[in-house]
């Protein structure tokens, strides 16, 4: 379901609501309850970034967490001491090296034990279990996607990580090249540009027609069995003018593809047509 998503991704970079739609795309694919998207500056406090797109039950924790209660957050004390945050992190994982501090009048937040963190941030739902996926940006920086799901229907397993872990280095690139195109977050501006702009352009000096409209589609998600019945041609000419692509572009993998792809995306945003 992850991977699926990527296309409709990469589709989105550029735009001021990347993150958001990031988000909802988790928050369907896991499933999730809530997913939070928050941008860490280099040694600050975390920025939400799809704050609006919540639903009003968690506003205000998230408020209160971004203003106050991250400081005492197991996540942000983990995030100041590691050299690389990226990939996916459970947070009972990151309990067992680090100790809640205790919570005072100072913080908007109240003791509990029943939570995974030994506290309950003022306006946030109570009884979920955390999941972080981390982007770090090129500057230090850092992006954290928190899904969150009720512990009391399962919350995450360890098979649930698998699909999460070969997702995280996707997600990396993919936020790397939205802060690239439309700057840090809080400056970006609607880009007017869809996948098939990028795609219409993609390696036009060294790809045939034909193999350019077939690695389009790869992008977009379709299998070779769906391609050959979309342009009426056979799975195993379909596979022929794939490999012949991929080694005229230098590459072996799907994966390899799409950084391939999301490279023309950063070049074009530095050079736009016209």
């Amino acid at each position: 379901m992850l991977m699926e998503a990527i296309p409709a991704l990469i589709g989105q970079i550029g735009r001021s609501d990347f993150f958001g739609t990031v988000a909802e795309s988790l928050c369907t694919a896991l499933p999730a309850q809530y997913c939070a998207v928050f941008y860490y500056p280099r040694d600050a406090g975390p920025v939400p970034l799809n704050l609006e797109n919540q639903p009003p039950e968690i506003r205000a924790g998230i408020r209160n967490y971004a203003e106050k209660t991250y400081l005492v957050n197991p996540f942000f004390r983990w995030l100041q001491e590691v050299d690389a945050p990226s990939g996916c992190h459970r947070m009972e994982d990151l309990l067992k090296d680090y100790v809640v501090h205790a919570i005072d009048d100072e913080f908007p937040a109240t003791p509990v034990t029943s939570e995974e963190i030994g506290y309950l941030t003022h306006g946030w739902p109570v009884g979920l279990q955390e999941i972080m996926l981390v982007a770090a940006l090129k500057d230090g920086s850092v992006i954290e996607f928190t899904a969150m799901r009720s512990r009391a229907k399962g919350g995450y397993r360890d098979f649930d990580l698998t699909p999460l872990r070969q997702f995280a280095p996707v997600l990396e690139s993919l936020c790397r090249k939205q802060i690239e195109i439309a700057g840090k977050p809080g400056a970006a501006q609607q880009h007017g540009r869809s996948i098939n702009d990028w795609l219409a352009t993609f390696a036009t000096d060294v790809l045939t027609e034909r193999e350019r409209e077939i690695l389009a589609m790869v992008l977009q998600g379709y299998s070779s069995e769906a391609i050959s019945m979309r342009l009426g041609i056979a799975v195993p000419t379909v596979k022929t003018h794939r490999q012949r692509a991929y080694a005229k572009l230098g590459i072996s993998s799907q994966t390899e593809l799409l950084r391939v792809f999301l490279d023309h995306i950063e070049d074009a945003g530095r050079h736009p047509a016209g």
